[in-house]
């Protein structure tokens, strides 16, 4: 089982992982955002324990979502960068979680276990979000930096350490 960062958060930049705009696409004013998602392989590998079903293997890639991902290129600093990468390694960290969170899941069907794995995923995107607007709430979207210092070194310690304990 797999668990992949695409791209690796050190390598996530603005030039590469973003498209260049006048004005936000969201509507929300702010100079950039960046959005991620799970994707799962197509093929969960599966194994019987005690009558039931249970993830033997199958991959998961947390990605940005280049497509949707955009800044306003004049308000593009190392600052905002830094600031987007954090919400990027929240999404990693709850993702890692769900990875590991789907070898508990057990169903007496495939189907069963795949729609188990799909709640997973679900609760773990809304999880991520509900992080990241905290995060945006108490950073004011990265504009106070005492409180974006505490949020850097939060999310540099659950991305080395675990984020179970939230």
């Amino acid at each position: 089982m797999t668990f992949i960062k695409r791209p690796a958060p050190e390598l996530l930049t603005f030039k590469n992982w973003y498209t260049s705009v006048s004005a936000a696409l969201d509507g929300s004013g702010y100079p950039s955002g960046t959005y991620s998602d799970f994707q799962p392989s197509k093929k969960i590998a599966l194994e019987s324990e005690g009558g039931k079903l249970k993830v033997k293997s199958f991959d998961l890639t947390m990605t940005v979502l280049k497509e949707r991902s955009w800044i306003i290129n004049a308000k593009a600093t190392p600052a905002l960068l830094e600031h987007e990468r954090l919400h990027f390694m929240i999404a990693i960290c709850v993702g890692r979680d769900a990875h590991e969170d789907a070898h508990s899941e057990t169903a007496s069907t495939a189907a069963e276990l795949q729609s188990g794995i799909e709640t997973l995923l679900k609760e773990a995107r809304d999880r991520a979000q509900q992080i990241s607007d905290r995060y945006d709430d108490e950073t004011d979207h990265g504009t106070r930096p005492a409180q974006q210092a505490v949020w850097d070194a939060r999310i540099r310690r659950w991305y080395s350490t675990g984020f179970k304990e939230w």
